[in-house]
């Protein structure tokens, strides 16, 4: 009776590990833990100071700026740091994040939003900051 006392918790172990293997299909298992959260979302920019944010921003702003009743949604997340030389021009259905610990760790200085040929507030609502 010793030996089955002490293989029980053993046993329960192997029961815990085979449901939990049936439940989370590896391939999940393995993206959660070697990609970031936003990975395969198209519309999810999550951008630094040293990356070329730049060039995203423009792209971003390409393909929005006169997409009044396009599908496209775009999240423009900055972390921590100062953004001295980046000019951020936001169109239709796009928005801009800080996010850091503190609201002042991240510094936009050169943001705007423009309406649209015609003017008026339906041609700006579609956006944040």
């Amino acid at each position: 009776m010793q030996h089955g006392a002490a293989a029980m918790p053993f046993v329960i172990a192997i029961i815990v590990a085979v449901f939990s293997a049936l439940l989370v299909p590896p391939a999940l298992a393995a993206d959660a833990s070697s990609k970031p959260w936003y990975a395969g979302l198209e519309g999810v920019k999550v951008v630094s100071p040293s990356d070329n944010v730049q060039q995203v921003v423009d792209e971003v702003f390409k393909s929005q700026q006169h997409a009044q009743f396009s599908a496209n949604r775009f999240a423009l997340l900055f972390t921590k740091g100062e953004y001295k030389d980046l000019k951020v021009q936001i169109a239709y259905y796009t928005s801009v994040i800080g996010v850091a610990k503190d609201p002042n760790e991240v510094r936009l200085p050169h943001v705007w939003s423009l309406n649209g040929d015609e003017g008026g507030a339906t041609q700006n609502f579609w956006r944040s900051i």
